[in-house]
């Protein structure tokens, strides 16, 4: 019963369910998954139990009409069985099944219906002559098929619930009722029967229910790390190899739906063009490999100076990065773009080849509000020239560019 099929392994992606023989519980590394699984078995059970509680106890009471034909001189006992012990319990159960404690001991309530229900039958029995007992001994089977099946109860408390109930009719059987050999085999052939049949199903509905569930969270799990590698991938993608900023694909597709949502709702859009002051005269004298570094440092102070949302820092070009800073006036633009100079420069990377004898950048902002008389291109342009005319002015600063006042 413990082997694994081919079907089950490729169910559970290849791995194989660790559940103990006979309790079906999940042992081994995957011991993890056994409170969990209880749960989502009794939320997914829960709306049937109840079904099956109010059916188990409507049946039980129906069968009332049975006792006015075959116990019409015992009918108090019998409906005392029926409507002042079991009736009342069944609704207690009932009630309890909203409670939101009753997960915590639901099995054990459904289990003692059972054994109550199935009792009672029992009970019936030893009201009856010799020859009507078989009348009630059907219901005995019912009382198994309601416990192997209906009421949804685990493996182990079903099969030790409805063996209870044959050892208490054997032992009324042979102290009460005394019936003939004949009688006895046929009921034993019956109910031994009828358990080990619903052993089989409960053996397997439950199994099923745990592969089901094993494949279930093995599957969230899989779709939750192919999300985060997704993710990551997207973010490997948008990034600069180098300098970890965003590259010029994504900055350009930031810049064109910050575009778009400005112009939508008629917000400001600023951005700042950075370039890094005589950086050809830095990598011939300090070469390639200081050269990259000088660009991931300066990358980094620019992204530790910008702290604001809606905004993106990306690497333009070799030694060119820019910010888009949506929802930004002028002045706000102005001001950031002055901390970035003033970061990159307290940096105090040594620079012989400048004037300044550190590494510098001078920046060019521009800053609008979109709109139809307004394109994407003209304002980067307008950055572009004010960045020039930092170049033109001893670089090393900050100058804005003149389009339309934001």
């Amino acid at each position: 019963m413990t082997a694994a099929s081919p079907s089950e392994k490729a169910a559970t992606g290849g791995l194989r369910a660790q559940l103990a023989p006979f309790s079906l519980h999940f042992v081994g590394n995957q011991a993890d998954w056994e409170q969990p699984f209880r749960e989502a078995y009794f939320h997914n059970t829960l709306g049937q139990a109840r079904i099956a509680i109010g059916f188990g106890v409507f049946y039980f009471s129906l069968f009332a009409i049975l006792d006015l034909l075959v116990l019409p001189e015992r009918l108090l006992e019998a409906w005392v069985c029926r409507f002042g012990v079991f009736l009342p319990a069944g609704l207690m159960v009932l009630a309890l099944s909203f409670h939101k404690s009753f997960m915590g001991f639901y099995q054990g309530a459904l289990a003692f219906l059972v054994l109550l229900g199935g009792s009672g039958v029992i009970y019936l029995t030893t009201l009856t002559s010799q020859t009507d007992s078989y009348l009630y001994y059907a219901g005995l089977i019912l009382a198994f098929m309601f416990g192997y099946g209906f009421a949804k109860l685990r493996f182990v408390t079903a099969t030790c619930c409805c063996w209870t109930l044959v050892l208490i009719f054997e032992v009324v059987e042979f102290t009460v009722n005394h019936p003939s050999l004949k009688g006895l085999l046929s009921n034993q052939f019956f109910f031994i029967g009828a358990n080990i049949v619903g052993m089989m199903i409960c053996y397997h509905q439950e199994k099923s229910a745990r592969l089901a569930f094993l494949l279930q969270n093995q599957l969230a799990e899989q779709n939750a790390l192919l999300l985060s590698h997704n993710q990551n991938l997207a973010k490997l993608t948008n990034l600069d190899g180098l300098t970890k900023v965003a590259n010029r694909r994504h900055l350009d597709q930031f810049f064109h739906q910050a575009w778009k949502q400005c112009l939508d709702e008629r917000h400001p859009l600023a951005i700042i063009i950075c370039d890094i002051d005589v950086f050809k005269q830095y990598n011939d004298h300090y070469g390639h490999v200081a050269g990259d570094d000088c660009l991931i440092k300066v990358a980094k102070a620019l992204s530790q100076s910008v702290r604001r949302a809606n905004t993106l820092v990306g690497r333009y070009g070799g030694e060119e990065f820019a910010v888009v800073m949506a929802g930004a006036y002028t002045e706000e633009a102005q001001t950031v773009a002055e901390r970035i100079r003033q970061a990159v420069q307290q940096l105090a990377l040594p620079h012989v080849k400048s004037e300044t004898k550190v590494v510098t950048l001078s920046l060019g902002v521009a800053a609008a509000v979109p709109s139809q008389y307004l394109t994407q291109r003209e304002l980067f342009q307008c950055a572009d020239s004010a960045l020039y005319e930092a170049k033109l002015a001893g670089r090393n600063q900050v100058k804005v560019g003149q389009l339309i006042k934001a």
